[in-house]
């Protein structure tokens, strides 16, 4: 027994601290890898059939589920892809919005008029937002219209296709004045009493004259898309088409330019009529300071202050000579003048 205990820690030394077992301890790995394939068989075997043998019912579930997630990861891409288009626009507006001088607010378009002849969108700027009657209004690519109607915090804008709209344009190209008005079309604008060798051609950039002082002078307003001369007629039919996106707004710049005082209709109010200068007489200076250190005088004398609003009558004044020199008479009237 003492012998079979001293050889088996002989060999456990040896194959610890000694190589010379190395191949024998390979050979035992080889032997032993499909004993262990065959000891984890059965755990992977319940693992395979937990993902293969499912039931339908839960299936049907896990399907149902998916499908629910995926509705509502697609209804979220939709509403970034709004967002982006939004920011787009947003951006387009700051952009456009350096291009003027004046101060400008951003409004949301939240409502258009429901009869089609009528071209006016409702946005939700008003009085207190500082809008008024008269306001041009305009998008990133060209002039949109100007405001016709201010509420407390909404404002009716009529469009520059509107039908009773028209506005001074001239042509960038050589600055020749028109007059652009709508036809009631959103893609059209007619240019009024334009001679048949008018000097326009078709891509001409139709701007803001700035005549009226309405709209910013420079702005983008139009591009003439057709030119028919008419010889029945000295005046040629001129289409341009306008180029803000009159139909697709979404947001629009108010333009703040040097406004009149506004009532609370939005209505201008009429200035105060300046108070006329006093008149100035050299003759009548020293009555009127000797009735007015009378009337002090006489409220001093008196200990009751003047009321508020009542004229005090000055007594009369009389005439006195002022002493003549020794040698000399009293001067008649109007000596020495």
């Amino acid at each position: 027994m003492a012998l079979l205990l001293a050889a088996a820690v002989a060999l456990a030394l040896v194959y610890t601290q000694t190589q010379w077992l190395s191949p024998l301890k390979q050979k035992a790995i080889d032997v032993a890898t499909p004993l262990y394939w065959l000891s984890n068989l059965p755990r992977e075997m319940s693992a395979w059939s937990q993902q293969r043998l499912v039931p339908k019912e839960q299936l049907l579930q896990e399907n149902e589920a998916l499908r629910t997630e995926l509705l509502i990861q697609q209804h979220r891409v939709q509403q970034m892809a709004a967002v982006v288009a939004e920011n787009t626009r947003l951006r387009q507006l700051l952009n456009s919005a350096d291009k003027l001088e004046n101060r400008v607010l951003v409004a949301e378009l939240i409502g258009v008029a429901p009869d089609p002849m009528l071209h006016r969108i409702l946005v939700n700027r008003g009085l207190v937002d500082g809008v008024y009657i008269g306001q041009p209004v305009v998008d990133a690519q060209g002039l949109v219209g100007q405001v016709v109607e201010v509420g407390e915090n909404s404002s009716w804008v009529i469009l520059i296709t509107d039908t009773s709209h028209a506005l001074p344009v001239q042509i960038n190209r050589n600055g020749a004045r028109l007059v652009a008005e709508g036809r009631g079309n959103l893609y059209q604008l007619g240019l009024r009493h334009v001679p048949n060798n008018f000097d326009i051609q078709e891509g001409d950039l139709l701007v803001s004259s700035g005549l009226g002082k309405r709209f910013p002078n420079g702005y983008p307003v139009a591009v003439v898309e057709s030119i028919k001369p008419d010889k029945s007629s000295p005046w040629a039919e001129v289409v341009a088409k306008p180029l803000a996106e009159l139909n697709r707004n979404r947001h629009v710049l108010l333009v703040f330019e040097e406004a009149p005082q506004l009532s609370r209709d939005g209505a201008a109010k009429p200035e105060p009529a300046s108070a006329p200068p006093p008149a100035t007489s050299t003759s009548g200076s020293s009555a009127s300071s000797s009735s007015s250190s009378s009337a002090s005088s006489a409220a001093s004398s008196s200990g009751k202050p003047p009321r508020p609003g009542h004229r005090l009558t000055p007594p009369p004044v009389t005439p006195t000579t002022a002493a003549a020199p020794r040698g000399e008479g009293p001067k008649p009237a109007g000596a020495g003048q």
